[in-house]
C-alpha cells in the first residue's frame, strides 16, 4: 500500500501494473480498496490500476466535518493529478459510481471513459421515477446525463461469473 497526502488528507491506494490508467473506486462506507483485490492482479497485465481507500475508508485519513460529495470528487481528482495520471479511465462499484459519474461533471477533462457496475438508478417507491426507454431511472441518476457523455466508454457486460469489457463508441447516452 503506498499512501499520499492530497488536499491535507492522508489517501491510502494500491498501484499495480503497466498500460493506460484505470481508477478504481469502491462502494460506500465500510469498503476500501480491498473490495478490488482480484481486479487488481486481473487487469494489471493491461493496465496501470490505481484503488483507492476514499477518504473516511480503509487506511485514509477521516475527511473533516461538513466534507459532501463534492469535496470527495475535487480530493479524487487531486489525487489523480497528483499521481500524474493521464485521462485515466474510471471506473465505479455501486456508490463508487457517484462519484464517478460526479467526477465527469466536475472535471470533464480529467476521466477518459467512465465504468459503471452496479449503479443506483432507485426503485419503485424510492424516489419519483421517470420512464425511459421502458427503464425505470431515478431523476437524481438521470440528472448526470443532461449534458451527453461523449467519446469513448468502456461497458460491462454481466457473463456468467464473472465480467467482461467491450469498447463501445457513443456520441451520446
Amino acid at each position: 500500500m503506498d499512501q499520499i497526502e492530497v488536499k491535507g488528507l492522508r489517501i491510502v491506494y494500491q498501484r499495480v501494473g503497466e498500460g493506460p490508467p484505470l481508477v478504481l473506486l469502491h462502494g460506500a462506507f465500510g469498503f476500501d480498496s480491498w473490495a478490488w483485490r482480484r481486479q487488481l492482479d486481473a487487469l494489471s497485465d493491461e493496465f496501470t490500476v490505481v484503488a483507492w481507500d476514499m477518504p473516511g475508508c480503509g487506511q485514509s485519513s477521516d475527511p473533516p466535518e461538513g466534507f459532501r460529495s463534492p469535496d470527495y470528487v475535487d480530493c479524487l481528482a487531486a489525487f489523480i493529478k497528483a499521481l500524474g495520471l493521464e485521462r485515466p479511465h474510471v471506473l465505479g462499484l455501486s456508490f463508487g459510481s457517484q462519484f464517478a459519474l460526479d467526477l465527469y461533471r466536475r472535471h470533464p477533462s480529467i476521466p477518459r471513459t467512465l465504468i459503471l457496475a452496479s449503479v443506483y438508478a432507485g426503485w419503485a417507491g424510492s424516489l419519483p421515477v421517470t420512464r425511459s426507454k421502458g427503464w425505470r431511472i431515478a431523476p437524481t441518476f438521470a440528472s448526470h446525463f443532461a449534458r451527453p457523455l461523449r467519446g469513448d466508454f468502456l461497458v460491462f457486460h454481466r457473463i456468467a461469473n464473472g465480467f467482461a469489457l467491450s469498447h463501445t463508441r457513443r456520441t451520446a447516452l
